[in-house]
């Protein structure tokens, strides 16, 4: 498994004069296994935990996609852990997740501004058919996101690499009579899969060999 310790040394490569986290980064008895694109240099490190407002149960979950470059607080020392995630902040995190951010990409929803922090997310989000915007070309950006979208966009990425599971029985949810049809299928089917491990990405990513990737061992 992943580790989640706030403090847990990392593969970073050292790119353009500063340290680029690489996400695929899981410290074993024997060392620290990264999965890499290409040779360069990298080196290990442990981040300090920045986020006062942050210790609860939650704790070590966000450190370890903080760690990895994938989220960012409010601020720099703040996470507002109990804020609600908007929709391009949940595409963001996602798209970082699956190392999908293409800043190539053109997006043209009415509400998404090039130049935004968000655009090239929502434009590799759209490019990979993970999201297609809440109508009238209209992206949705500002809005908090649905619980539905989610287990929809995660289940739609899952599948794209490869990772299936059976439907869920619609009995394990009291309120799916509420799920609005367009998400059903995929919130089921995120239902079946939600156990699957960041081990089980890696490994998926890796056979699928996208963009080449190699293992090395830092001891």
């Amino acid at each position: 498994e992943i580790s989640t310790q706030a403090q847990s040394p990392m593969i970073y490569e050292f790119s353009g004069g500063k340290l680029v986290p690489v996400k695929y980064s899981v410290p074993s008895e024997k060392g620290i296994l990264a999965q890499v694109k290409a040779d360069g240099v990298y080196v290990v490190k442990s981040l300090s935990y920045p986020f006062a407002d942050a210790n609860g149960w939650g704790k070590s979950f966000i450190a370890a996609l903080y760690n990895r470059g994938i989220i960012n607080g409010k601020s720099e020392t703040a996470f507002e852990p109990d804020a609600s995630i908007t929709r391009e902040e949940f595409v963001k995190l996602v798209v970082e997740l699956f190392d999908l951010n293409d800043t190539a990409l053109k997006v043209d929803f009415k509400d998404v501004a090039e130049g935004a922090w968000y655009y090239s997310y929502v434009a590799s989000a759209y490019e990979n058919n993970i999201v297609s915007g809440i109508g009238e070309n209209m992206f949705g950006t500002g809005q908090k996101i649905k619980r539905q979208d989610m287990a929809k966009i995660i289940n739609t990425v899952l599948e794209a690499n490869g990772i299936r599971a059976d439907k869920a029985s619609s009995s394990v949810f009291k309120d799916y009579g509420t799920i609005s049809d367009y998400a059903k299928d995929q919130f089921m089917d995120w239902a079946s899969s939600r156990a699957t491990t960041t081990e089980t990405l890696i490994q998926t990513s890796s056979q699928q060999d996208r963009k080449r990737p190699r293992w090395f061992m830092a001891c």
